[in-house]
């Protein structure tokens, strides 16, 4: 796990020990990825994507600055579920500029 900083959001995974908030911006749990991936018709929207906009949100509305940065530590494929999200969901793309959104990779 990284060291606390007060600039960047921890994002946990399915089964990661959530660890103490203090020193981090925010420490927030993942959604299970959807079934499909980004785009499918039939899941409507990503809950990952639907997610990250809620983060949002929820900082803004509670007048609390974004974090620089999100450590996403989760496993592979959630890890990739949101990078997808990042590139792909333009509300993700405009809130979360290319580079915000980093992986750990402590999570098998």
């Amino acid at each position: 796990m990284p060291r606390p900083d007060p600039r960047t959001g921890l994002l946990l995974g399915e089964g990661v020990a959530e660890p103490a908030p203090e020193g981090w911006a925010l420490v927030a749990r993942l959604p299970r990825p959807g079934l499909h991936g980004f785009g499918c018709r039939c899941c409507g929207r990503d809950p990952v994507a639907l997610f990250l906009n809620g983060l949002f949100q929820r900082q803004v509305r509670a007048g609390r600055p974004m974090p620089s940065r999100l450590l996403v530590v989760a496993s592979p494929a959630t890890v990739a579920a949101v990078m997808d999200a990042a590139r792909h969901d333009p509300f993700v793309r405009a809130r979360f500029p290319e580079g915000t959104i980093a992986a750990v990779d402590e999570v098998a």
